[in-house]
């Protein structure tokens, strides 16, 4: 996760090798998310821009590590993201993080 500011934003835009489009420019932008992790399961992406958490704004990746620690699981997170200029909002259930089969 990184925090986005509209200088970030411009620059990741410019990064072409990224393969994406940020519009959003505030919020935490999802660089990648795990295969089989909560997140994952949801619907998150890459590229996808968090803008709050269970009607709460977050505006640092500090911000969904803590509502995130502090969640219970099994019982469903409301995030908001913008994801190519479009808000929805979608249901994570928190859970264990997956672990790498090497």
């Amino acid at each position: 996760m990184v925090d986005l500011t509209p200088a970030r934003r411009d620059d990741l835009n410019r990064a072409s090798e990224l393969g994406m489009k940020v519009e959003a420019d505030r919020g935490v932008l999802i660089m990648e998310v795990a295969q089989n992790s909560p997140a994952a399961r949801s619907g998150l992406r890459k590229g996808d821009v968090i803008l709050a958490i269970n009607g709460q704004p977050v505006k640092a990746s500090n911000d969904v590590q803590q509502v995130v620690e502090v969640s219970t699981i099994g019982r469903d997170l409301a995030i908001e993201i913008n994801r190519a200029g479009r808000k929805s909002i979608l249901s994570v259930k928190p859970g264990a993080y997956p672990v790498s089969e090497r």
